[in-house]
């Protein structure tokens, strides 16, 4: 059939928001929950991956309270036991 292609193989890929405990990671995206926490203290998503921000996370580009769904941001932090932890988060 024209404009079809027959896959002959399928292989599963690791998510992009899968990462060994204690990796470097740098993951850019939307934020897709709303934000639980207060100041800079939050706990959200982005593109699925569960971030969590403390006292000491840089916020670069606006404030804490500017994140919502759909903001797209830059986080940069550590893995940690399923979570991303923010030492950096610049809005885009």
């Amino acid at each position: 059939m024209a404009g079809s292609i027959t896959a002959t193989l399928i292989e599963r890929l690791a998510s992009r928001t899968e990462f060994p405990d204690g990796t470097p990671v740098d993951l850019e995206g939307l934020v897709t929950t709303l934000p639980s926490g207060f100041g800079k203290v939050l706990s959200f998503t982005v593109e699925g991956k569960r971030i969590r921000t403390d006292d000491t996370t840089d916020f670069t580009g606006h404030s804490p309270a500017e994140i919502q769904p759909n903001t797209k941001v830059l986080v940069q932090g550590t893995e940690t036991g399923g979570f991303l932890s923010a030492a950096r988060i610049v809005f885009q």
